[in-house]
């Protein structure tokens, strides 16, 4: 006969300490699903009331593309190829802007400039490319600094509005030398300047003589990072979008710029958030909520308040 299992008798407190081990069980599998799941779906769905946000409003910005060279008769710009023409919104006569100098675009040489139907917002990616000719035989360093210009949409901003809005435009835009699949390197931002720039070494214009006469064609990366998730994360190409592909060089160049006490208002809606401690791809899901309210406020900031968006780059040589 087979032997008859024991008839266990529970009584109440052992089932609610059953009860108890199963909401135990629930919750810790509910915290784990939350960290690997839903975590990401409350991403997507940030992007997506970012992004709707941002054209509901109908408040795409427009972008000029112009080139400046320094006036020298030691080495001149140039850009564009026979055939290219300049940008759609360069040819506009009533935005304020010196386009005297304009750059000349293609499709892949553009700052969003090309028809009316490109335009600036959160997500938009592009390069500018120019080649610098030299004239002198003993040219020295050449600087590009990058000059940020804006046309508003009102007359009615005071000063330090139009200084606020320029300081959040140069963290939403930003400017890399160097870009591999889809990944940037090469930040250009200096912030003892105050600006974007970058210099091209005496040594790019050298001959076989030692004499500067080749010529150097440079191109400058610029993103409208979609979210705040691009600057913080890394990898994950291609949906995430993020700026680079692991945590060195320019990625904790960025994120030390975004802790910073003076510079963190280029990020943020509040120019006086506080950053955290931790602050970075190991914040907590709450904190990583607030902070990415607050840069989506100020990519809202942008698109209430600037038409147009005017990128000039100015060189000046150093030595020679």
């Amino acid at each position: 006969m087979k032997e008859q299992k024991e008839k266990r008798e529970y009584s109440a407190s052992d089932y609610q300490a059953i009860a108890q081990e199963h909401k135990e069980a629930l919750e810790t599998n509910k915290r784990i699903f939350l960290r690997s799941g839903v975590f990401v779906i409350l991403t997507a769905l940030v992007i997506i009331i970012a992004v709707l946000g941002w054209f509901v409003m109908n408040n795409r910005t427009e972008a000029v593309t112009s080139l400046i060279s320094s006036i020298s008769s030691r080495y001149y710009l140039t850009s564009g190829k026979e055939g290219d023409d300049v940008g759609v919104w360069d040819k506009k006569d009533n935005l304020d802007f010196d386009l005297s100098d304009s750059m000349k675009v293609d499709k892949v040489n553009n700052l969003n400039n090309v028809n009316e139907a490109s335009k600036l917002s959160p997500g938009s990616f592009g390069a500018l490319k120019f080649t610098i000719v030299p004239n002198a035989k003993d040219l020295g360093n050449i600087k590009v600094s990058v000059e940020i210009n804006l046309k508003y949409r009102t007359n009615n901003l005071n000063p330090e509005d139009e200084t606020r809005i320029k300081e959040v435009v140069s963290g939403h835009l930003l400017f890399f030398t160097e870009r591999d699949d889809s990944y940037y390197e090469g930040w250009t931002w200096n912030k003892e300047a105050k600006e974007y720039s970058f210099t091209v070494p005496k040594k790019d214009f050298l001959d076989a003589n030692n004499e500067t006469t080749v010529s150097k064609e440079c191109t400058l990366y610029w993103i409208w990072p979609q979210q705040f998730h691009n600057y913080i994360y890394t990898g994950g190409r291609p949906y995430y979008k993020n700026l680079f592909t692991d945590k060195n060089g320019d990625y904790t160049n960025l994120i030390n710029d975004m802790k910073h006490d003076i510079q963190k208002k280029k990020y943020f809606y509040d120019s006086n958030i506080k950053i955290i401690d931790n602050f970075g791809s190991g914040m907590s899901d709450s904190d990583y909520r607030f902070y990415t309210e607050e840069f989506n406020k100020a990519d809202q900031l942008i698109g209430a308040n600037v038409d147009y968006i005017q990128i000039r780059l100015n060189t000046t040589e150093i030595g020679g």
